[in-house]
This record gives C-alpha cells, sequence and structure tokens, in this order.
C-alpha cells in the first residue's frame, strides 16, 4: 500500500509522451513531491508538457487570472500528459474528465495505445473504470480483497462572497473543502482564495496585485479512514499567511492543501475548517470569518 504524503526521491522516465512511473509507490512519489513545488519549474527540469501546461495555454490572461482552481487537480493534471494519459507500470491509464472514467490498458500492449487514446471498446485489453472506484486495488489481483467499502460520491461545501461592491471596488473571496476521485487519486483539499476584482491600484500604496495578498488564517481539523487501513486523525492544522510572510504557506492569491493526498480510495472523513482574513475595504483592521464541514 502506497504512502500518502511522505517524501522520496522519484523513479520515473517519458515513454511515448508519457510520463512513466515504476509502480503505484513511484507515483504516490510524486504526487508528494508536487504538493511542496513549482509545477512550472518541475516540468522544465523533466522535460515534459502536462495536460496543465496545455490547458492553461487554451486560456486568455484574464480567464488564467480568475480562475481560482483546475478542472482536475494540479498535482494530477501536472503529470498527465495532454492526452490525460500516464504510465504506472504495469499499466497505460488514460482519465475522461467529461465522462468521469478511467481507461487502463496493459503497458505491453503499447503497440496499440491509439486504441485507448480513443477508447475503442473493441480491444479486449482494455478495462475501464469510475472516477469513484479503487482503480489500483482492482487491477491488483494478488491482493486479498477487503469488506469495506469507498466513501460514495464526491463531497464540497464552499462559500463565496463579494464585498466592498458600494465602494467601487470588487473583492471576491472564496473558501472550499472538497473530497473527490479521480480513480487513481482520492484527495481531501483545502482552499481560500481572495481576489481584487475591480480597481485594485486604489487599494494599497503602489497599486498593484497586493490587495490579492490579504493577510489571512486557516485553522482546520480532520480525520480519516483509508479503506481497510486503518484512521488517520489530525487534531489540529494551520497556516497564516501576510504580505510580508508568504514563505509560510503556499504564495501567491490562492491557497491550497491537500489534507489527503493518496491513490487509494477512503472509506470515512470528517474535515471542519475556519478561515479569517482581513477586509480590504476599510483602513482599520476588520476581520471576515467563514466555516465549512463536510464528512461521509
Amino acid at each position: 500500500m502506497p504512502t500518502p504524503n511522505a517524501k522520496r526521491e522519484l523513479s520515473l522516465s517519458i515513454n511515448s509522451g508519457m510520463l512513466s512511473f515504476e509502480s503505484e509507490q513511484s507515483f504516490q512519489d510524486a504526487l508528494n513531491l508536487l504538493d511542496s513545488v513549482d509545477w512550472d519549474t518541475w516540468e522544465t527540469q523533466n522535460g515534459f508538457t502536462s495536460l496543465r501546461t496545455s490547458y492553461l495555454n487554451t486560456l486568455t490572461e484574464d480567464e488564467r487570472l480568475l480562475m481560482d482552481e483546475l478542472p482536475i487537480g494540479g498535482e494530477l493534471m501536472t503529470l498527465l500528459n495532454a492526452n490525460s494519459m500516464i504510465i504506472i507500470t504495469p499499466w497505460i491509464i488514460k482519465l475522461n474528465n467529461q465522462t468521469k472514467k478511467v481507461w487502463v490498458m496493459p503497458v505491453s500492449e503499447i503497440q496499440n495505445i491509439d486504441d485507448i487514446v480513443n477508447e475503442n471498446t473493441a480491444n479486449s485489453n482494455l478495462r475501464v473504470f469510475d472516477y469513484q472506484d479503487d482503480v489500483f486495488e482492482m487491477l491488483d489481483n494478488s491482493a486479498a480483497k477487503c469488506n469495506q467499502s469507498c466513501t460514495n460520491g464526491d463531497r464540497d461545501k464552499y462559500k463565496e462572497r463579494h464585498y466592498c461592491t458600494s465602494n467601487n471596488r470588487d473583492f471576491k473571496s472564496k473558501f472550499k473543502i472538497k473530497y473527490v476521485g479521480f480513480g487513481i487519486w482520492h484527495p481531501i483539499s483545502l482552499m481560500f482564495s481572495h481576489r481584487c476584482m475591480a480597481n485594485c491600484s486604489s487599494v494599497v500604496p503602489g497599486g498593484g496585485n497586493l490587495a490579492d495578498f490579504t493577510n489571512f488564517s486557516v485553522a482546520y481539523t480532520y480525520t480519516y479512514t483509508q479503506k481497510c487501513q486503518g484512521t488517520y486523525n489530525a487534531n489540529v492544522g494551520h497556516c497564516y499567511m501576510n504580505f510580508q510572510q508568504t514563505v509560510l504557506c503556499n504564495s501567491g492569491r490562492d491557497w491550497n492543501n491537500n489534507l489527503y493526498n493518496g491513490t487509494r480510495c477512503l472509506s470515512s472523513f470528517d474535515v471542519s475548517a475556519n478561515v479569517a482574513w482581513v477586509n480590504m475595504c476599510t483602513t482599520n483592521v476588520n476581520f471576515e470569518n467563514e466555516y465549512l464541514q463536510i464528512n461521509n
């Protein structure tokens, strides 16, 4: 069973335009690493163009600035190629985010790779799974099956707010918790974003994007049970970010933290979180607050 959230050296190569990992554990190691490095730099270092980069290149600059999350989690999108494909030995895997399906073919069939690209069901070596499936367990014929099941369906809650419009400005905050399955990745993520949408230059001395970096604090607690693997509890997690101390969290106008980052599904979870941020509409330091909770 792979180890979520551990940091290890990666073992990967590129085969037929796809990142190729020697095992599920190696793929898990890449997900863990991408939780804490710059994705663009990592791609350049590995000579690879990902689905994430290909997708962002189709957007205008304004569309990229307004987007607060990717259609598939950024870590996974950075490991998939432009055809949403990856090799995790002994499998070639393709995700179809429109149909929420995972297509799988043995690496030994790579000469027929067009069949998985085109989702050719006439090829008897192709298998198809749902995003909610625990795909790696279902592919592993050597593993003893347990009687627990994956939690049924995705969960997400968010609160979005626009404020300061009466002062001819527009600030937008969004706070979100979600658990979502992609078949080969089942993360729990916590996200906060804050944007100045209009008339930002009048907000701070010198103008520019400093208004996006409102001071904020996020506190959260969570527990989850990996299918047939026991329960993990985190009493308190905390992140604090301000204009001068962005190194303490992911820098930028969006903050995202994967509380669970695993390739295997969860059978239960419970997450609660509170965010407080400085209301940029006032000259006094006034905090806004939001609270969210999700569970199965």
